[in-house]
């Protein structure tokens, strides 16, 4: 891990993910932190507020060698936190920036933990909460999403499992590789439910 340096520069790079708990200096709110990444690599880079009356609204930023930006966040999932997934353009050191949009003005409340971990290539299927088949339907499409992480590429292939009596899908149950998206087409006897 590199550690945060007061001149506002990162210290040496270091391969290996981290996680630090610092605070942001109402007077220069941002930290720089160096990491070494290998080209194809994704890493998931995270900034949050700590404690309950923390004031912070992180942002991160991942910067070149030279000083250019390549990724930024501001807001994730609905949260004031920073998260972002970096896939590594080329081998080589990278900067990661934390600051925030708004600083606390005492120590307890510009508290912040950073994290900067390598996301083994992985994927999580969604589909929607609620899903309504008419009864003899011929063909309704059930959309399935996969949100893919790590640099996770191939095909994914769905199995569905107890489907109520008269419900039938058809058609190739697979995500083809790099595709995020399949409709499933399921239909239903007149006589269901």
């Amino acid at each position: 891990v590199a550690a945060d340096t007061s001149d506002g520069r990162a210290g040496p790079a270091r391969r290996n993910p981290f996680a630090v708990t610092s605070r942001l200096d109402p007077h220069d709110p941002e930290s720089r932190y160096r990491f070494h990444g290998r080209k194809g690599e994704c890493w998931t880079i995270s900034v949050r507020g700590c404690g309950s009356e923390c004031a912070l609204d992180p942002v991160v930023a991942v910067l070149s060698a030279d000083g250019n930006e390549l990724a930024r966040n501001d807001d994730s999932a609905g949260t004031r936190n920073a998260e972002l997934e970096f896939t590594v353009p080329s081998d080589g050191d990278y900067e990661v920036v934390a600051s925030s949009l708004s600083v606390g003005r005492t120590s307890a409340d510009s508290i912040y933990r950073i994290a900067v971990e390598l996301r083994p290539p992985d994927f999580r299927l969604e589909c929607p909460d609620f899903f309504s088949l008419p009864a003899g339907a011929e063909k309704a499409e059930l959309t399935v999403t996969a949100r893919r992480f790590g640099g996770f590429r191939e095909a994914i292939s769905i199995a569905l499992s107890g489907l109520p009596e008269g419900v039938s899908a058809g058609g190739d149950l697979t995500i083809p590789a790099g595709a995020n998206e399949l409709k499933i087409a399921l239909s239903s006897s007149a006589d269901w439910p």
